[in-house]
């Protein structure tokens, strides 16, 4: 994968991405405090604004010597905090990435979600040289299922009991895209 210069952004129609800072943690936290985000992801909520930064602190390094990547969402024209997405290269050779998103509850129904993944799915492709990028969700989050085929991306499979949610273990749907450009 390509060393990417600093700092890194990527825009959409409505929507402005960036690599996270530590500046960013109290916007993070906030995100992370939601029930109903915290329903689907593994991330637990944090017991404090110090958890956030011990959660945050591999993925800010992980920026800043362009291993992974960790945006944080923001609308473009208002700045106001609609979440955070990551990408996850993979080893060369497979030229693959994995992608993930949280989007605050309050921006959610509005095709933001789609909006960023089609445009984290661009990144992987034209800026990263992948051939295939990877997502996943719990299979009763029906909302990711929709934004992921919305996007193009296709259902590979499902994966028993892998997501160690707090309701308990989850199934993890598949899903796959490929650049056959």
């Amino acid at each position: 994968m390509p060393n990417l210069v600093m700092p890194l952004n990527i825009l959409t129609d409505r929507l402005s991405l960036q690599l996270a800072t530590p500046a960013d943690i109290n916007e993070i936290h906030y995100l992370h405090s939601f029930p109903e985000v915290d329903r689907f992801n593994t991330t637990g909520i944090p017991d404090s604004i110090e958890d956030t930064k011990r959660i945050m602190k591999p993925l800010l390094e992980a920026n800043l010597a362009s291993e992974k990547y960790t945006f944080v969402v923001r609308e473009k024209n208002t700045k106001s905090f609609i979440g955070l997405v990551g990408v996850f290269p993979g080893k060369p050779k497979y030229k693959s990435a994995e992608i993930w998103y949280k989007l605050v509850p309050e921006e959610w129904g509005k095709g933001y979600a789609t909006e960023v993944l089609k445009a984290l799915i661009q990144f992987c492709f034209k800026t990263l040289n992948a051939h295939r990028v990877e997502a996943g969700c719990a299979v009763d989050n029906i909302g990711s299922v929709r934004v992921m085929e919305k996007a193009g991306m296709q259902l590979e499979g499902r994966r028993r009991q892998t997501l160690p949610l707090a309701s308990g273990w989850s199934d993890n749907f598949e899903y796959a895209i490929l650049d056959v450009d």
